[in-house]
């Protein structure tokens, strides 16, 4: 009996215990769906206000969901300063907004920036911080800044180029759908530029730009496609199957 009874007694402490643990847990959670629900209100009053032109009032509530830490408040107080509305106008401003957006998972301020530090606009021109930047921005998601920096590799934006690499994040930029890096690597392997030289990769890639958009790339799948032999055709649609298998979103139009 007394093993029973003690059985029984350490079940209902232990659910008793796990009763008293849930109210704070129940109550954490609230607290964390309260507070995003406040950011995104401030955020929405902020574009409101910015659409109707009220330009200090929507920096004053861009400002406040900045200081909880929203990326798109970090961004827009950048873009404000760098286009002076409510504000003068202060590019160097712009990009310490724009370094704090980065900071908190801003893909459009990693962008922002990197064009600044390639350029050199409010920033010192440093490419090696702008290549850091389009790949953060890559990693995030967004296969234009993976494009972007295969080309300062490809052309030697940071002194030598460095064909290699381009190749490298062109693949990165192609795996996320973007038709612009495709054709970039049909070129890479026509002419064996920091890539083993290969008619049917570049065929695969051409094709699969082409697929994807490219006028550029069906130009160049037509003038390929007369001097390859049959078997690297054949080869070609064989690794295009297996290329399409690895992208990861669907076809999208190119400009």
């Amino acid at each position: 009996m007394r093993a029973i009874v003690g059985s029984h007694f350490v079940v209902c402490q232990w659910r008793g215990n796990l009763a008293l643990r849930v109210v704070p847990v129940l109550l954490l959670l609230s607290s964390v769906f309260s507070f995003a629900s406040d950011v995104d209100e401030l955020v929405l009053s902020a574009q409101r206000a910015y659409s109707a032109k009220r330009y200090e009032e929507a920096l004053r509530s861009y400002g406040r969901a900045a200081s909880l830490g929203s990326p798109t408040a970090l961004f827009q107080l950048g873009a404000m300063h760098e286009r002076g509305e409510g504000v003068d106008r202060n590019i160097l401003e712009a990009a310490k907004w724009y370094e704090r957006a980065t900071d908190a998972g801003s893909v459009t301020a990693a962008k922002r920036l990197a064009n600044m530090y390639y350029d050199g606009e409010g920033v010192p021109k440093d490419f090696g911080r702008a290549a850091s930047l389009y790949r953060r921005a890559g990693d995030l998601g967004d296969s234009n800044s993976f494009f972007t920096l295969g080309q300062m590799y490809w052309r030697g934006s940071r002194g030598e180029r460095e064909p290699a690499k381009a190749v490298e994040v062109f693949t990165k930029a192609a795996e996320r759908g973007n038709p612009l890096a495709m054709n970039a690597l049909g070129i890479a392997y026509r002419f064996g530029d920091g890539v083993d030289k290969s008619d049917s990769a570049a065929y695969a890639y051409f094709k699969l730009a082409h697929e994807f958009g490219s006028i550029l790339a069906a130009d160049n799948l037509g003038k390929l496609t007369t001097l390859i032999s049959d078997s690297d055709r054949s080869a070609g649609e064989k690794l295009l199957e297996h290329l399409r298998h690895k992208i990861s979103t669907g076809p999208r139009k190119a400009n």
